[in-house]
């Protein structure tokens, strides 16, 4: 599962405290929405929503300074608050966790999967901090429905949701000791960011192009291009000789390196397709961008001339121009040349 985009119809809406609730658990049935909208207009400064859910809809009118900002509905049916049939509720928000909920309808949204895969899960969070991050990182556990989403705002955690409930963040090191049941257990983590931070994120979806290459199309690029190879011959044996390569080039190309840290590369179907070994603070370099086509290149020339499959066949048999059209700054053409 993952955080779905707030701009959509039907939306995965952020969960937010329901303390002190002004009214709940009203019929939809009996809610003139022309006339509550003026009560909380005529109330000041008012920071907060109004929710309605029922079996077929959950939505969000949220309000800033009185004003309604937005209406969210998640629902597969249901695009207007007035076709739900089910209980409404009102509920205050302070105020910066509720400009920050009015900023997600137009928040960027990361995978942070290759951070934590380096980092690990609590060091992602520290990473958020340092970097100044705002936004609402979302945790979801593999084992059982636990969730939590936790708001920053210029690096600083303010306020957690998980299944204990809603709770104030009062340190850094508190949270990481409630995010630590998550460890080894997480089936998705999002970060939907709604500022800059001070430093890039670390994440495999935020990277830089250089004028030749870029990391978007290397990475599937040439795993599609080895997942095609390893199909012409016993995948088992593929992978042994792909391994042998790579420590008899790891001199050379110490990205090809098997013995020091991985940064895996999952294909679409979301098994392991290429295993690279980097800092992940240098993959958006031109020159670790260079370095990686080298070590590709070369390593599947080796690969394959050990397999007798000849370029010409891989040519053939893998529709590398189609492959090279596709991915036009992967840098395959490295490969098809002969250039290592």
């Amino acid at each position: 599962m993952t955080l779905t985009g707030f701009d959509s119809t039907h939306q995965q809406l952020p969960r937010l405290p329901r303390g002190e609730a002004i009214f709940e658990a009203l019929p939809s049935a009996i809610i003139d929405w022309d006339k509550l909208e003026e009560y909380i207009r005529r109330r000041t400064d008012f920071h907060g929503y109004v929710e309605a859910l029922s079996p077929q809809a959950h939505m969000q009118m949220l309000f800033v300074n009185s004003v309604r900002q937005q209406t969210r509905i998640d629902s597969e049916t249901i695009t207007d608050p007035r076709q739900i049939d089910g209980l409404v509720a009102l509920y205050p928000l302070e105020p910066r966790l509720a400009k920050q909920v009015i900023k997600l309808g137009g928040a960027l949204l990361l995978d942070l999967h290759a951070l934590i895969q380096t980092r690990g899960l609590t060091g992602t969070v520290f990473h958020l901090v340092d970097i100044g991050a705002s936004g609402l990182l979302r945790l979801q556990a593999s084992d059982a429905p636990s969730l939590a989403e936790i708001y920053f705002d210029r690096g600083q955690p303010f306020a957690l949701s998980s299944d204990q409930g809603f709770t104030s963040v009062t340190s850094i090191d508190g949270l990481g000791m409630m995010i630590a049941r998550f460890e080894g257990k997480l089936s998705s983590v999002t970060f939907a960011q709604t500022d800059a931070p001070l430093r890039p994120l670390e994440a495999s979806t935020v990277v830089s192009q250089s004028a030749g290459l870029v990391l978007e199309q290397i990475l599937p690029a040439w795993s599609e291009l080895m997942r095609r190879a390893r199909s012409l011959v016993d995948g088992s044996a593929f992978d042994r000789v792909w391994r042998e390569t790579s420590v008899a080039l790891a001199d050379d190309h110490p990205i090809l390196d098997p013995f020091i840290g991985e940064l895996t590369w999952k294909d679409a179907s979301g098994k392991p397709a290429l295993q690279l070994h980097a800092d992940p603070q240098e993959t958006s370099t031109p020159a670790f961008m260079t370095s990686l086509v080298a070590g590709l290149s070369i390593g599947v020339q080796q690969t394959t001339a050990r397999l007798k499959l000849t370029p010409q066949r891989l040519q053939e048999v893998l529709n590398l121009t189609s492959l090279e059209r596709e991915y036009p700054r992967a840098g395959l053409e490295q490969l098809s040349s002969g250039r290592a």
